[in-house]
């Protein structure tokens, strides 16, 4: 079957309950005993909702459909995607909506969401107005440097970027602007 037969959520799926492809990162050794990913619990529609309130602005539909059908995080390139608010099914000490809260004091742009983690201060950003997907280092960005400024934008769309981990594209290094 071609990648096209079957839905990107449906194919997601597949790779985030598999504990040797849910993330690039499939085995966290630094964990006693060792952690195996796989895709934590989905969150209810009715449960994103609220977060997205509390949050103060929306996430993209495809976004959504990740967190309601796939799973809230532990899956995804890099250590994966990180849960929304709640650390119980994952091995990420970070979670989205802090981060996204706690950088928001800081001057952080409101259309800017961190949601995926590489480890130390490295993520992937969504821009939640055009959905554009890029890699960030935290240690390059201060409250006097503009946040887009230390983006390495890598695709056009979220699902461009979901397309490219599932085909196999290593998106850390892959770090040219399109």
């Amino acid at each position: 079957m071609m990648p096209g037969d079957i839905s990107l959520i449906e194919r997601l799926r597949e790779r985030a309950l598999d504990p040797t492809r849910a993330t690039d990162e499939h085995l966290d050794p630094g964990w006693t005993p060792p952690i195996s990913h796989v895709a934590s619990p989905v969150l209810t529609p009715e449960r994103l909702f609220e977060l997205e309130q509390e949050m103060g602005s929306g996430l993209p539909e495809l976004l959504r459909q990740v967190y309601t059908q796939v799973g809230e995080g532990n899956f995804g390139p890099g250590y994966g995607l990180m849960p929304f608010k709640d650390h119980k099914y994952t091995s990420s000490s970070a979670a989205v909506l802090p981060l996204y809260q706690s950088f928001l004091e800081k001057g952080w742009p409101e259309h800017l969401l961190m949601f995926c983690c590489w480890g130390c201060t490295i993520y992937s950003v969504i821009n939640l107005q055009t959905e554009q997907v890029g890699v960030l280092d935290l240690e390059g960005w201060d409250e006097s440097t503009p946040a887009e400024d230390c983006i390495f934008w890598q695709k056009s769309s979220l699902q461009d970027w979901f397309e490219a981990w599932l085909a196999g594209e290593n998106l850390f290094f892959e770090l040219d602007e399109e």
